[in-house]
């Protein structure tokens, strides 16, 4: 990921990243720098509003995770406001 930037880019990419982590079942807790294990089945990406979108292509790019489940996802940021020159609203 890239010094601070932000964007769908980075954020695919950082998910991507956090689902091969959890694929490999071993981390370390920061805390307490011990080794942490778990075993998994299956990965389920989640993620509503801009998340929606990152967890849909996340998905598309790894063979890692086996679905996703998203809530009224930005698919499409390009139509995210009427007019790109005014503040987002709710």
């Amino acid at each position: 990921m890239g010094n601070g930037k932000f964007g769908p880019s980075t954020s695919i990419e950082g998910a991507i990243k956090g689902v091969e982590l959890l694929s490999k079942g071993i981390a370390v807790d920061l805390a307490t720098e011990k080794e942490v294990l778990w075993s998994i089945n299956r990965i389920v990406l989640v993620g509503s509003s801009y998340g929606g979108g990152v967890a849909a292509c996340a998905l598309g790019l790894t063979e890692l995770a086996d679905s996703a489940v998203l809530f009224c996802s930005l698919l499409e940021t390009t139509k995210q406001n009427e007019k790109s020159t005014e503040p987002e609203s709710n």
